[in-house]
């Protein structure tokens, strides 16, 4: 996937050397918001911050991985 801006997951996000780097949603209030990936942890709970670390195809087909 090249660089730059991608829909994936209905998010808009920011691909760098095809890692998932940050994207953009929409906030409480309706504005666009910066949001960065995360993966939740289903053994434990909470989720985890994978800026960077998430492959875009990766990101796309897992339901473990979204923008918070």
């Amino acid at each position: 996937m090249k660089d730059g801006w991608h829909i994936l997951k209905g998010y808009e996000v920011y691909v760098e050397n095809n890692m998932v780097m940050y994207g953009i949603k929409e906030g409480h209030n309706g504005e666009s918001v910066t949001a960065y990936p995360y993966r939740c942890n289903t053994t434990y709970g909470g989720c985890d911050n994978v800026s960077g670390e998430v492959k875009a195809d990766t990101f796309r087909r897992s339901s473990l991985y979204s923008l918070q």
